[in-house]
């Protein structure tokens, strides 16, 4: 683990899943085989938030020594790298394990996403906790329908779907957070942002669950709707993957 500036080694006040006590802002990145993945854009947005919510963060050239150092000290096939901005500045790499299943989606609406102003900021006990009531239930995440019926986001992740022939992905002023992979879909063109509406999901016929973890799992169900995971979904999904190749630190 890194502690401010130094790597050391890990300690009783880091939890079992990668979380330390009190409060501040967070990031996950995935690593490949000891490179961080899109840590520009993971650094951009932790600023933002540290901006908007009055705090300052470590020098980006610092944050991307930790990012780099801690990384290839614990070089895993694919890993989860946390970055913590708290009373200390701490960066924690565990092993990951990518799904490899079609994703299950429960339709949900919460006040989760009603009304907020998001920033990637810990505790995240809420979001983790309503993932885990979904994961109980059988599914793989939810997707959150606001106050308005407006498609949201789910507990930890952003959704792109094929609607009437347009990929799409719910647009920020329905109340979601900026995901990462979402924004690389938006800029390389694979995706439009735009309203989505729960009373026309039956238009959507495919979609993927993305995250800078998972990047982008196939959805095979969506609330109690089959979609399809097809050729279509492959042809996506590729083209997101030749541009994840490239965008790595290490």
């Amino acid at each position: 683990m890194w502690r401010n500036e130094r790597l050391l080694s890990r300690d009783e006040t880091i939890s079992d899943s990668g979380w330390v006590s009190g409060s501040g802002i967070f990031e996950t990145l995935r690593t490949q085989n000891g490179a961080a993945m899109f840590v520009d854009e993971h650094i951009r947005r932790a600023n933002l938030s540290a901006s908007a919510l009055g705090k300052v963060l470590p020098a980006e050239s610092e944050i991307r020594r930790a990012v780099e150092i801690v990384a290839k000290d614990s070089p895993y096939g694919v890993g989860r790298l946390r970055l913590m901005f708290g009373e200390d500045f701490i960066a924690i790499h565990d092993p990951y394990q990518a799904p490899t299943n079609n994703a299950q989606i429960e339709l949900l609406q919460t006040e989760l996403a009603s009304g907020r102003v998001i920033y990637k900021t810990y505790p995240y006990d809420v979001n983790l906790d309503l993932l885990a009531q979904a994961n109980s239930r059988g599914f793989d995440e939810v997707l959150i329908e606001n106050a308005s019926g407006e498609l949201t986001e789910g507990a930890v992740s952003n959704f792109i779907f094929l609607s009437n022939g347009q990929w799409l992905t719910p647009a920020l002023s329905s109340g979601l957070l900026p995901g990462i992979i979402r924004g690389v879909a938006i800029d390389a063109g694979l995706a439009s942002e735009k309203i989505m509406y729960a009373k026309d999901i039956d238009q959507i016929t495919h979609g993927f669950v993305l995250s800078s973890l998972r990047l982008a799992q196939p959805i095979s169900m969506l609330a109690g709707r089959a979609l399809k995971v097809d050729d279509t979904s492959s042809l996506w999904q590729g083209k997101l993957r030749e541009i994840t190749q490239v965008n790595s630190l290490g």
